[in-house]
């Protein structure tokens, strides 16, 4: 096989998985989103009650519910704080 041919095998390679991840990160990232959103509600917070809780802007708190912005595992763990629930127990639900 010619050298160009197998690094264009490889350069296709190399996008097709990139994007089977960055789509999985997407799942991941609405489940998590979606999570927040329905255990706020479940607390009966509204998000700037919960951005207040956990000191951090509305603004972001709505981004983060859309999806909008990568959540850091530190906010992350605020926000599981916020709504009275373990991080682990956070994940358990997601993958139900």
């Amino acid at each position: 096989m010619p050298w160009h041919c197998f690094t264009t095998f490889l350069s296709l390679f190399f996008n097709k998985l990139k994007s089977y991840f960055q789509n999985e990160c997407m799942k991941l990232l609405e489940k998590i989103s979606q999570q927040i959103k329905n255990l706020r509600k479940q607390k009966g917070l509204s998000q700037e009650r919960l951005a207040f809780k956990i000191d951090i802007d509305r603004k972001y708190a709505s981004l983060i519910e859309k999806g909008n912005t990568n959540l850091s595992v530190n906010y992350l763990k605020k926000v599981c704080d916020g709504l009275d629930i373990k991080l682990s127990d956070f994940f358990k639900s997601i993958e139900e």
